[in-house]
């Protein structure tokens, strides 16, 4: 028998072939080869990819006040009926973004025994009082309006009603006629705060207010 023929056994007689050596091996080895190349072809099927990147910035919204406390008045008293404005000190945004300033008080200014209310339009009568807030350049002068006599006894001029006063809640902290001016980092600003007395007291106590400012995105 030569190299590479078949050989077939056969059953006497009956002509039938009992097995074929070498065909189902064949068989075999073509089938190998077509999934061997089906798996190389997957690996080269794709025409693009994308891959996710992720980053995260380091954001710090902050504002600073230089003072944490302040009084109004030529010593530790006011006249009813009058105004008075404070240079509170500077204000700054120490944060590393771009910000907007916004104001607000509390309802109530805060004595031992007697606390004013805040009001936010008219004139404040028995136990309460009105609060106004500006910014300005650092050394300049916001304008007033006239009355008092001394250097500081008199109000903001502006708009009382709106941009200038200060509420029980947020709203932008103005420099000028500028409602809510962006404020990049590492600006510095005067702030400046007006008390509209009340028209009467039914008690002598000092009254604590406090005043807040945040800085907001913008």
């Amino acid at each position: 028998m030569s190299k590479g023929s078949i050989m077939r056994i056969w059953r006497g007689g009956g002509g039938k072939c009992l097995k074929e050596e070498g065909v189902g091996n064949m068989k075999r080895l073509v089938l190998m080869v077509m999934l061997g190349l089906s798996y190389v072809g997957s690996g080269y099927g794709l025409t693009s990819d994308s891959v996710l990147l992720t980053v995260q910035p380091i954001f710090n919204l902050s504002v600073n006040i230089s003072s944490t406390s302040g009084s109004f008045g030529y010593g530790s008293a006011l006249p009813l009926r009058t105004s008075y404005t404070l240079c509170v000190g500077l204000i700054s945004n120490d944060g590393n973004v771009t910000s907007g300033w916004q104001k607000s008080t509390g309802a109530t200014a805060t004595g031992t025994t007697l606390n004013w209310a805040l009001i936010t339009s008219g004139t404040p009568y028995t136990d309460q009082f009105r609060l106004l807030a500006v910014t300005t350049g650092v050394g300049l002068t916001p304008n007033f309006t006239s009355g008092g006599t001394g250097p500081d006894d008199r109000c903001l001029q502006g708009d009382h009603q709106g941009l200038l006063c200060v509420k029980s809640t947020y709203d932008d902290l103005g420099e000028g006629g500028t409602s809510g001016p962006k404020h990049a980092t590492g600006e510095t600003r005067d702030l400046w705060v007006s008390i509209m007395m009340p028209y009467d007291v039914t008690g002598g106590d000092a009254e604590t207010i406090t005043l807040s400012v945040k800085a907001v995105v913008k």
